[in-house]
């Protein structure tokens, strides 16, 4: 093998849809940038990504509260409501119920003039203030919601503002999922006197839709860096809703640990949101979810 390919590093960057793979993608990106700062324009690209991001939380929850609460949200909020998002009919469990969606009016108006972009921060921060919002919130395994909610709920203004641009910590909470294959290359040294190594991350989509592409990566791959989220374990998964998220990740991560092609391949387990998981885990029992751990603590 020649010296340039030995010094070239394949890692695919594989996991469940939500795991975190995206945001370490662009964290690797950062840390190997010499001024460690996404561009101006880089970050006005996520601009409408993270309003609609906020937006669609937002039709979550009200979608939630009209799920698991007897009267849904207030009359007053649901005026406001009906202004953000288009409510359509749909068949669950022979009933049938309003589901929330963002209408096309509000995903133009996203990106549109300064008025319309007053008048959604003060239909948010309405409903976000109702009681029953909030209480249904500390629910949040019961429904999906994205992980970053909490850190953009409270600078609704800000986001919403005319001159807005997102910050680099914005940049990196913003939720987008993967669609195509994405690829980092970066150089590295790993000794100090050491030649220089090029490393190639390919990040591949998560979701059940786009795995069965994953298999057209799986040649001359150096490593296989798996991401899971601790904090996704009394989670049901976005795509099917019985579905426990941690359930489906150890089922994805044995997959790919059995696959033939990877027999001679360095595999690491990346446990992401371990934030996250510790401000959960205090109010939601990881025994009720596993029942390895449970048996365990009984044991000890």
């Amino acid at each position: 093998m020649k010296l340039k390919e030995r010094l070239k590093h394949r890692i695919l960057l594989l996991g469940a849809g939500g795991a975190g793979k995206t945001t370490i993608l662009r964290q690797m990106d950062l840390m190997h940038r010499k001024d460690k700062k996404f561009t101006p324009q880089e970050r006005s690209v996520f601009r409408d990504t993270i309003r609609y991001n906020l937006l669609n939380s937002m039709c979550q929850l009200v979608r939630a509260c009209n799920e698991l609460c007897d009267a849904g949200i207030i009359e007053a909020e649901t005026e406001i409501a009906s202004r953000l998002f288009t409510f359509e009919e749909q068949d669950e469990s022979q009933s049938r119920k309003k589901c929330p969606v963002l209408s096309k009016a509000l995903r133009r108006c996203v990106a549109g003039p300064p008025e319309d972009l007053e008048r959604l921060t003060g239909s948010v921060l309405t409903i976000w203030k109702d009681v029953d919002v909030k209480r249904v919130l500390r629910r949040r395994s019961e429904f999906e919601i994205m992980d970053s909610f909490a850190y953009f709920i409270p600078q609704v203004k800000r986001i919403f503002a005319r001159d807005y641009v997102p910050s680099t910590v914005d940049v990196l909470r913003c939720r987008k999922p993967t669609c195509r294959n994405t690829l980092l290359e970066f150089k590295e040294r790993f000794r100090a006197t050491g030649p220089m190594n090029t490393l190639q991350i390919v990040d591949v989509g998560g979701q059940r839709a786009h795995r069965g592409k994953w298999i057209h990566q799986f040649s001359n791959v150096s490593a296989v860096l798996f991401v899971a989220s601790l904090s996704e374990y009394d989670n049901l998964l976005e795509e099917k809703r019985n579905r426990n998220c941690m359930t489906e990740s150890l089922e994805l991560f044995e997959g790919v640990c059995s696959l033939e092609c990877f027999r001679d391949t360095e595999i690491v387990l990346l446990l992401n949101k371990w934030d996250l998981f510790q401000e959960k885990v205090g109010n939601s029992d990881f025994g009720e979810y596993s029942p390895v751990y449970r048996k365990t603590k009984r044991v000890a």
